[in-house]
């Protein structure tokens, strides 16, 4: 097996990024999921596991970034990165995040440029919409939580921003309410969102912003295409290729089994079979085992014991069966 690639998040096992990837990759490597608890266990797994590139999603795109050997322009203007290339031991990243997002606005029939664009949440998605649309020429209101966040990203990019407070007021003279709010978030002051105005929320699962846009009847954008669009442009920026978007997208319509494959890698020195899903293995196994034996998610934790271990994959198991 020729290439190792993987995804890496907390929590993981929910991603369909492997769906897209291995249908591209045959025989020819493995791109699987990769659970870590820090940025740190993160670069250390990309060099241990010699993995060619990898995904990154919440809550590691901004923090991985002083642990990275060359940034992309869109990267630095961004502050997060969700694409990172090893070149022989060499981490570069890139963000492809805005472009997917972009690509499935123009696929729903939405001109972008002078586009009236209200955008909720700006962790490591939200920033990377915002670039993107401010690129395409929309114009955007910025709205977080935490008001001075959004002064801070908005005064760098050249854009307004709002109080959340305020979000039912702006959403009135909206034409895109795009929500990159984590899933379990909760609005208390929006109840509704307006008629007509289109919605796209950046959780390809649903939300409580999926649940209001269907309650209204509004036209929304299927974040499945953003998933897949960005996938294309990070396949490109690891392989130097271009994809079958065919097979990616067939892919990534395709279901799980409930049955998962877990490797550990922890801080115990022997093999050790914990149930007939997980199996524990020792750091300098690690790479071979799991491209020979291909496991649904790795739980990469070489500091931790057989116990944190455990929890960690239950709490995957139980995340994984919420959505």
């Amino acid at each position: 097996m020729h290439n190792l690639l993987a995804v890496f998040g907390c929590p993981i096992l929910h991603s369909k990024s492997p769906l897209m990837f291995n249908s591209l990759l045959g025989g020819e490597g493995l791109y699987t999921r990769i659970r870590v608890n820090s940025s740190s266990d993160l670069v250390d797994a990309i060099k241990t596991l010699n993995l060619k590139g990898a995904n990154v999603t919440a809550p590691f795109k901004e923090e991985i970034i002083p642990l990275l050997d060359q940034l992309s322009e869109e990267v630095q203007f961004i502050g997060g990165a969700n694409t990172i290339c090893n070149k022989e031991g060499k981490l570069i990243a890139y963000n492809t995040d805005w472009y997917g997002a972009t690509e499935a606005i123009k696929l729903s029939g939405l001109s972008i440029k002078g586009l009236k664009v209200v955008l909720l949440g700006l962790g490591g998605a939200g920033k990377a919409v915002a670039y993107g649309l401010l690129k395409e020429g929309a114009d955007v209101t910025l709205v977080n939580r935490t008001a001075s966040k959004a002064k801070t990203i908005a005064n760098k990019l050249g854009c307004q921003y709002q109080t959340i407070e305020n979000l039912p007021t702006l959403l009135n003279h909206a034409e895109l309410f795009v929500s990159a709010i984590l899933p379990d978030s909760k609005l208390d002051n929006l109840q509704c969102i307006p008629k007509n105005i289109w919605v796209f929320d950046a959780n390809y699962h649903g939300s409580s912003i999926t649940q209001m846009a269907i309650a209204g009847g509004n036209p929304t954008i299927d974040a499945k295409k953003w998933l897949l669009h960005q996938a294309i442009k990070s396949y490109e920026h690891i392989f130097d290729a271009f994809p079958n978007i065919q097979k990616m997208e067939k892919a990534l319509e395709s279901c799980t089994t409930a049955k998962i494959n877990v490797v550990g890698v922890c801080n115990e020195p022997d093999k050790i079979e914990i149930n007939s899903e997980l199996i524990l293995i020792p750091q300098n196994e690690a790479s071979n085992y799991i491209r020979a034996n291909k496991p649904d998610l790795v739980i990469y934790t070489p500091n931790l014991g057989i116990k944190e271990v455990e929890e960690i994959y239950a709490y995957e198991r139980n995340k994984a069966l919420e959505r």
